[in-house]
Parts: structure tokens; C-alpha cells; sequence
């Protein structure tokens, strides 16, 4: 399992005009196929006069998932262009999807290509990048008097704490680098403490 993957920061669109064409590329950090699906629908409702809705994502640690779609185009020269913007920055967790308006003029093979891939770019390059590493999900549950002792301990490992339930007793919920939980679970098992791990192998 991979470390470390790199992805885009944030929403990003951008738009390209050639001959009268206008192709507008939208960039998403995604979790997940459904998600892409989700916005894939949903950008249709927010652009009803397009005539193609080309798209390509790429998903997984390796970035072993990858789907794209002409949309109608001629092979070849609209999903993949858009798929290769994506590879070649290494993103993985990444949706593109360019959206494009026929302006009545012909491009043909080359200046389709061109206009996708330039899109795609331009909708990356405005989203930015950042890393996001493997990591869990966590909860532990305690006495008050503890409360303040572990949760130090935990953001010293630089945990993110998620949320916590006052009860009988406090259960702490957090995120944690998978590389550090073995420590948490050692600085924790010497107050006689479990760590119920929830969720495991999260980007964050």
C-alpha cells in the first residue's frame, strides 16, 4: 500500500475557445467511482445546451482505476487527452471532466485533442495539488480524568481529532497517520487503553 498519494487540492474550471468552440474544464478531488458518477450527472444539469460531456478520472493508490468517455467525439481524441492530462502529473483521486459547446466549426482529430488536453491542463493547473497520506480512523474510550492527559498525547502525534461523546465516560474519535499508530497504541496501552481502529487505509 502506497504511503503518500498526490491528488488536487480543490474545485477548479477553466475555459478554452477555439473557433468558436467552448470547452470548459472541471477538475475534482474525489473518493470514490460513485462520486465521479455524481458529479458527472450533476454537471449535465448545471450545462443542459452542451453537446459533449467528455470525462476521465483516476482512482486508487496506484492509480490503478482509471475511466474515460469521448462522449460522442471520434475515438481517441477527447477522453483519452483528458485522461493523459491527469497521468501525467501522477494524480490519482482526480475527476476531469470538459464540457464542450459546439460553435459550428469543424476542429478535426488534432485541434480536438489539442482543445480537450489544453482544457484538462488549465483546469489542473488551477486546482493546485497536495498530498494526502494513509491513515485511519480511530476511537478511544476513557475516563475524564484522562481526557486532557490523551488528548495531548494524540495531537502530539499529530492526530486529528474528529469528535468527542461525554458520557459515563469520553470517547475520542480521531484520524492518525497509519505510521504513527503503532506509537499511539504503545503511549495508550500504558494507561491501560485500547485503540478501536474504525476505518483503515483513508487518505487524508
Amino acid at each position: 500500500m502506497e504511503k503518500e498519494i498526490l491528488t488536487i487540492s480543490s474545485f477548479a474550471q477553466q475555459e478554452v475557445i477555439l473557433k468558436k468552440s467552448r470547452f470548459i474544464g472541471l477538475a475534482w478531488p474525489i473518493g470514490t467511482e460513485e462520486e465521479a458518477v455524481e458529479l458527472l450527472e450533476k454537471s449535465k444539469i448545471d450545462f443542459p445546451a452542451a453537446t459533449h460531456y467528455v470525462f476521465a478520472y483516476v482512482l486508487g493508490p496506484k492509480g490503478e482505476i482509471a475511466r474515460f468517455s469521448d462522449d460522442g467525439e471520434p475515438g481517441g481524441t477527447a477522453g483519452k487527452p483528458v485522461l493523459s492530462a491527469i497521468r501525467l502529473q501522477n494524480l490519482t483521486n482526480t475527476l476531469v471532466i470538459v464540457i464542450r459547446y459546439f460553435g459550428g466549426i469543424l476542429l478535426g482529430a488534432p485541434g480536438l485533442v489539442r482543445a480537450y488536453s489544453q482544457a484538462a491542463r488549465e483546469a489542473l493547473a488551477a486546482a493546485g495539488t497536495k498530498r494526502l497520506e494513509l491513515s485511519v480512523k480511530g476511537r478511544v474510550t476513557l475516563t475524564y480524568q484522562l481526557l486532557d492527559t490523551i488528548l495531548y498525547q494524540l495531537e502530539k502525534l499529530g492526530a486529528r481529532i474528529e469528535n468527542t461523546e461525554y458520557g459515563a465516560e469520553v470517547t475520542v474519535s480521531f484520524f492518525l497517520s497509519q505510521a504513527k499508530l503503532a506509537a499511539a497504541e504503545s503511549l495508550l496501552a500504558g494507561h491501560m487503553l485500547t485503540i478501536e481502529v474504525e476505518e483503515d487505509q483513508l487518505y487524508l
